[in-house]
């Protein structure tokens, strides 16, 4: 008798290793299924919201634009990095209240209109383009950097 229970025993531990092996094991691969699932969502409502704001700056520069051409500025510097001076940089932020990095790539000043410029927020990218047909082109990339690459100043080199 006592073999016998012994053996109801020992069959139990087996039974309720094996039960909690396979709770383990589904828990995991809902885990598994759901992480992608979470950073789709996560990557997705981000580039909605970048996609939002840079349309914001669209409206916002042709607002700038009217309001430049009125005292008799342009809203493009070619000179500058970011296609903007520090005067319309100032209010381009102070309208739209964005953190992300905007750089006007192209300008028509016949229409006084912003042709292309990139909004970088994080690791979205939204980049904005209008032909010469007046066709609006919106384009939001994931920008995923693997490495980044400086050139070295004279003293990290050891000259």
């Amino acid at each position: 008798m006592e073999d016998t229970a012994k053996i109801l025993e020992e069959e139990y531990r087996i039974i309720r290793r094996e039960k909690i092996k396979n709770v383990l094991i589904g828990f995991l691969i809902a885990l598994l299924l759901c992480i992608p699932g979470f950073f789709y969502f996560r990557i997705s409502t981000q580039a909605h919201i970048a996609f939002r704001e840079a349309k914001n700056i669209k409206l916002a520069t042709t607002m700038l634009s009217v309001e430049f051409y009125g005292i008799g500025q342009q809203l493009f510097d070619r000179s500058s990095p970011d296609g903007m001076n520090d005067e319309v940089r100032e209010r381009l932020l102070s309208v739209t209240q964005n953190r992300g990095r905007i750089r006007l790539l192209g300008y028509d000043s016949a229409q006084r209109a912003v042709t292309a410029f990139t909004y970088e927020s994080g690791h979205i990218k939204v980049t904005y383009y209008m032909n010469r047909d007046g066709e609006e082109s919106w384009t939001v990339d994931y920008v995923f950097t693997i490495d980044k690459y400086t050139s070295e100043s004279k003293q990290d080199r050891g000259e």
